[in-house]
């Protein structure tokens, strides 16, 4: 009889476990190099492209908080259409290496994308933070200078 309950609780042990795995956000690795790689970050915020104002990050505490930042991001799927909404609050990244590529990714109403690979629903709210938490000038920018990130497909 101890060995019947025994395994019982095991099996619901093993059950609870499988079950409280299943609702649980994906952790992704978003950015593929480390901060020694990063020359600087130009970050950017807006609601209307032409009223773009801009930083340019070049601390090196500043630049690990932003990675450290998008390592937490978690992925909760892919973003679809039905996720896209006009207007927002838009904060965009690109990141100069110092190979001399470039990484450029934007996040807006719960929506990380960059012009490759990444459309996804995320729960990233320390994006929309990181803009206000950076003590650099803000100064106006040119439309023309922000990533092209698209929209959904």
């Amino acid at each position: 009889m101890r060995k019947m309950t025994f395994l019982l609780y095991i099996i619901l042990l093993l059950l609870l476990l499988v079950f409280a795995g299943c609702n649980h956000s994906e952790k992704f690795n978003i950015l593929n190099f480390e901060a020694g790689n990063v020359e600087n970050i130009n970050v950017y915020h807006f609601n209307i492209p032409t009223d773009a104002k801009g930083i340019v990050v070049t601390k090196n505490q500043d630049i690990k908080r932003i990675m450290e930042t998008f390592s937490e991001i978690k992925i909760e799927r892919d973003a679809t259409p039905e996720d896209e909404t006009v207007g927002g609050t838009v904060t965009s990244f690109r990141f100069n290496l110092k190979d001399g590529k470039k990484f450029e990714i934007a996040y807006w109403d719960s929506i990380l994308r960059n012009p490759n690979d990444i459309n996804y629903k995320v729960s990233a709210k320390s994006v929309e933070n990181l803009w206000g938490n950076l003590d650099y000038d803000k100064n106006s920018v040119n439309k023309c200078d922000l990533p092209v990130i698209n929209k959904i497909k």
